[in-house]
């Protein structure tokens, strides 16, 4: 089974890439490198109805790198600024398609970050 990191930036006021507060942002090793990663994230900057939820929105960035959507919302990570710039909380384990589970080990960390995320009045 796949264990994807799930990253929180480590300072809200330097967010690499122009990343949505409470974003929902899920990794991927690149093979070739180490400790480089390509991430992926969802901020619902569109205000649909169903991204509201951390959750949701973390489904959806999984979905695009499983799959390898065409998207903006990507970004490739050395491992440097890895360190630098993010806290790993958890992982999102399985595939998508299937078997999954969302393991996450500093909630309260995950849980400030998602608190804000601003829902955009319709």
């Amino acid at each position: 089974m796949k264990r994807l990191p799930i990253l929180v930036p480590k300072d809200t006021h330097d967010i690499p890439f122009n990343i949505a507060l409470g974003s929902a942002i899920v990794a991927i090793p690149d093979p070739d490198s180490d400790g480089d990663m390509t991430i992926y994230y969802e901020g619902n900057l569109y205000n649909a109805c169903n991204l509201h939820d951390i959750e949701n929105r973390l489904i959806v960035a999984v979905g695009r790198l499983q799959d390898n959507y065409p998207t903006t919302a990507k970004a490739w990570l050395s491992a440097n600024t890895l360190e630098k710039a993010f806290i790993v909380v958890g992982h999102f384990v399985g595939d998508i398609r299937g078997d999954w589970r969302i393991d996450i080990k500093d909630k309260e960390t995950l849980n400030d970050w998602a608190a804000q995320y601003k829902k955009k009045a319709a």
